[in-house]
């Protein structure tokens, strides 16, 4: 789902829980790939030394854009399971509220039930 779909679901006033639950899981999608690239950078000890470009965690599965922060500060972001980075204009107003604006990107705090990486990965392997 495009971004300009997302919107346009949106302002019809036709987005359904289900609907909104699929737009979370995608956002966590990125946020486990990132998590992933956060550890990496752990375990090889330049976790301070380098700006990495994070994935967009919004919720089109079609936006491959990055965001370059720390490890440090993405982690100080993701100390709450509801913090999520996007692009600013990515963030989705029914499902989450921006709560930190950057200069390069926006912090948002959903406002949704969050799906675990495992419910996630679960629901990938039903579409397969």
């Amino acid at each position: 789902m495009h971004l300009d779909d997302i919107i346009k679901l949106i302002n019809g006033g036709c987005m359904k829980k289900r609907d909104e639950r699929r737009l979370a899981e995608n956002e966590v999608i990125f946020k486990q790939i990132n998590k992933d690239v956060d550890g990496f950078l752990h375990d090889v000890g330049v976790q301070n030394l380098l700006v990495t470009p994070f994935y967009c965690e919004c919720s089109s599965l079609e936006c491959r854009e990055r965001i370059e922060l720390t490890p440090a500060e993405y982690e100080r972001i993701h100390k709450s399971l509801r913090h999520f980075i996007v692009l600013p204009g990515h963030q989705i107003p029914a499902i989450e509220q921006v709560i930190e604006q950057r200069d390069n990107f926006n912090v948002v705090e959903k406002k949704t039930e969050i799906p675990s990486p495992s419910e996630v990965r679960h629901r990938l392997k039903e579409l397969k």
